[in-house]
């Protein structure tokens, strides 16, 4: 079945930013081998992720260690490109990108969309945040993008134009469209 590309468009251009999109994720070779060798993944829950290590063991992580695993999430991924609704390495959006991070690092389900994801966890300020809080940006009208902080005033994220990179929160763009943050603890 083929799909009208203006219909593809008006339905792009009606989700706007990285809210949900309904469309299939595409799929690789890497990301095929991943889910094979992956392990069942606990939903989102009112546990802190600072507990929730892969293996399951419930010892809590320590700034650094959770810092480091951000550190090298981010460079496996860095310059992946934006693709709405992806969640691959041949095109990842914002929500797809932290639902990853947070089951490849975390071993924890996030729901799939920004808006989903934003209303879990629990508000914390801009200057109290701490490696893995999500950071929310209002985009647009009704768009809006999700990133994951990694401290010194830095997330990462999908970025529409840049595809997966590290981005200050003290840059003009992002400054003046910061949302809010949150704490999944």
């Amino acid at each position: 079945m083929s799909m009208n590309p203006w219909l593809l468009l008006a339905v792009l251009a009606t989700a706007g930013g990285c809210q949900s999109v309904a469309i299939a994720p595409v799929s690789d070779r890497r990301a095929d081998e991943r889910a094979a060798t992956s392990h069942a993944v606990p939903t989102y829950s009112s546990s802190s992720i600072r507990s929730a290590a892969r293996t399951g063991a419930s010892v809590p992580l320590t700034t650094d260690e959770i810092n480091n695993r951000l550190n090298r999430y981010y460079l496996s991924w860095r310059g992946v490109p934006h693709n709405y609704g992806g969640e691959s390495f041949t095109g990842v959006d914002c929500s797809g990108f932290v639902k990853l991070a947070y089951r490849e690092i975390f071993g924890v389900q996030l729901p799939r969309t920004v808006s989903e994801q934003s209303r879990i966890g629990s508000r914390v300020s801009k200057r109290n945040l701490q490696a893995g809080d999500l950071v929310f940006f209002k985009t647009g009208w009704r768009r809006r993008h999700v990133g994951v902080y990694v401290g010194d005033n830095q997330f990462i994220h999908a970025s529409e134009r840049h595809g997966v990179t590290r981005s200050s929160m003290n840059n003009k763009y992002w400054r003046r469209r910061y949302w809010k943050s949150k704490r999944l603890n």
